[in-house]
């Protein structure tokens, strides 16, 4: 199949882009580039089998991978788990040797960073900006049961952050693009507000609360349960960090609808998620200035950018190489199928709609590209 041409659908879906023999950490071939779209249908609807009982995914006819590339694999650096607008990645690496993982950087230049030079304890990059800030993890005590946020940039260096009131352990999990900062414990969700340096608690329902990730404008998505236990779908406007429920059905073609969780928001407020459709466990989103809700099939989305470009993973470690996209616009698909066996998962992608994730027990990895043409 041939590379689409670009055009003004695919100018929507990637802004700026690239080869995929740019990327910092290629390593797949692209299904929808290499298979006729039969071989596909054939394969994930015995992927969709043993996953559940959905059926076959509606693949994508428009959307493919630019310039597909063969498998590269980089030593040391293991879990990608962001990727901002310049290219840069931050997850974790071992580099030196056997110490413990430390979180760390990754330029497009191709060097690597570890922010927490030392060969005590552990430390996990979660996530950055686009100005380059990087949170994370810093994890000791001896099973690792005490985590401790931090924040870093190139400027200022590491800083561990101090703990949310009442809270023992905690990860900065997300960073907005005025510094302020989403840190998820045990009890409750808090955000840091730079401006201040101190901590907002997230409201709750009368039960417990999970916040996902941030927008770059500070919204914050997750769940709330209320005082019943009934599991809600919610957004905390950076305004005031008021919660909002999102709207979910009751039931939806027909199926039953229950334990709905936000799991991504990006800046147009397109929110993307999970949810139980009668008895699986659905990709599905919350589109609009109304948050209207919408199946997108079996997956499991962990992050969508500004072009509503969302990825994620199939939920089940039966499977081997299944990493999805979803234009939620459509609620089309696109597969990526890994040329060598393993368990993959996507946990971010750029404007530009480069993916990132990792191989489990395997190295950090950027998937190719995806370009979507007119229909």
């Amino acid at each position: 199949m041939p590379i689409p041409a670009q055009s003004t659908r695919c100018t929507r879906i990637v802004r700026s882009p690239r080869s995929c023999l740019d990327a910092i950490f290629a390593f797949a071939v692209c299904a929808a580039a290499s298979l006729p779209l039969s071989l596909h249908a054939q394969a994930d609807t015995r992927a969709a089998t043993e996953a559940g009982t959905h059926g076959p995914l509606r693949l994508s006819t428009r959307c493919t991978c630019a310039n597909p590339a063969d498998v590269r694999r980089i030593s040391g650096f293991t879990l990608a788990k962001g990727i901002n607008e310049s290219g840069v990645m931050v997850g974790t690496a071992w580099l030196n040797g056997n110490v413990p993982r430390h979180a760390a950087v990754r330029v497009p230049a191709g060097w690597v960073d570890d922010l927490y030079q030392t060969d005590f304890g552990e430390s996990r990059g979660r996530a950055l900006n686009d100005d380059g800030m990087v949170v994370g993890e810093r994890i000791s005590g001896p099973h690792g049961e005490t985590r401790r946020p931090f924040r870093w940039s190139a400027e200022q260096g590491f800083e561990d952050l101090p703990l949310p009131d009442l809270v023992l352990s905690a990860s900065a999990v997300a960073v907005d693009g005025t510094g302020n900062i989403l840190v998820t414990g045990y009890p409750g969700a808090h955000v840091w507000v730079a401006a201040t340096r101190s901590y907002v608690a997230l409201p709750a329902l009368g039960g417990i609360v999970m916040a996902s990730r941030m927008n770059d404008g500070g919204d914050v998505v997750g769940m709330a349960r209320d005082a019943q236990g009934t599991q809600h779908a919610v957004i905390w406007r950076r305004s005031t960090y008021e919660l909002t429920t999102l709207p979910t059905p009751s039931s939806s073609n027909g199926r039953t609808v229950t334990q709905p969780l936000a799991t991504a928001i990006n800046q147009r407020g397109t929110v993307v998620g999970t949810a139980r459709v009668g008895n699986e466990i659905l990709a599905v989103a919350w589109v609009g200035p109304d948050h209207a809700f919408r199946e997108l099939g079996i997956g499991t989305p962990t992050a969508v950018n500004d072009h509503d470009l969302a990825t994620g993973s199939l939920p089940s470690f039966n499977l081997s190489g299944v990493v999805l996209m979803w234009d939620v616009a459509s609620g089309e698909a696109i597969r990526l199928k890994m040329r060598d066996e393993g368990l993959y998962f996507a946990e971010d992608v750029n404007e530009a709609g480069s993916p990132v994730g990792f191989m489990y027990e395997g190295p950090a990895i950027q998937f190719p590209q995806i370009i979507c043409t007119d229909p």
